[in-house]
């Protein structure tokens, strides 16, 4: 018997990873953030927002894009749910804008601050079905309550082929951010 004794095993044998990184973009202050690549390579995609923080109390907000640019017409739908622990639910929706809200609460600025979250769309470059994403995540609220939020979106006037997210607050910038897309084998 080998237990407790280390065995060296090449690299090819051993099973490869779940996500493969497509892109991964940081900044210490900006306005907007861009995580591109998705094509018909996978069938799903992940995008993780990690260590979120803005210059002032701010939501923030998605837009799909397309070979041509952003999609800014008033055809997203979304809706989420969440809960804080001040003991207050949070609930946000909309039936007709041109951005997604990510979280149904203000984030709070002040440093050190930390708010995540990781989302999921399906089939980003198929031309036959509208685009949905779904995501989870949390944060720091204005009135300092951690809270939680999940929430599911849709551009429902056409379905173009999705290749990258525009991530940007709606006032002010973020202080810092880090923002890595994967597609999901």
């Amino acid at each position: 018997s080998d237990s407790g004794n280390l065995k060296y095993v090449e690299k090819q044998y051993l099973p490869s990873g779940t996500h493969v990184l497509i892109d991964e973009q940081t900044t210490t202050s900006a306005s907007t953030v861009r995580v591109s690549g998705m094509d018909s390579t996978y069938k799903t995609y992940m995008m993780d927002i990690i260590d979120l923080n803005t210059s002032v109390d701010s939501t923030v907000r998605l837009r799909y894009r397309t070979s041509d640019g952003d999609l800014t017409t008033s055809h997203y739908q979304y809706a989420g749910d969440g809960f804080n622990s001040s003991g207050q639910g949070s609930a946000w929706s909309n039936n007709g804008t041109d951005y997604i809200q990510l979280w149904g609460e203000t984030l709070r600025h002040d440093a050190g601050m930390s708010n995540a979250l990781r989302l999921f769309i399906s089939n980003p470059s198929g031309t036959s079905n509208q685009k949905r994403c779904f995501w989870m995540g949390g944060g720091q609220r204005t009135s300092d309550y951690t809270f939680s939020a999940q929430g599911s979106a849709t551009y429902f006037a056409s379905t173009p082929a999705v290749t990258a997210f525009k991530i940007y607050c709606a006032s002010g910038n973020f202080d810092n951010v880090t923002i890595k897309l994967y597609g999901v084998k």
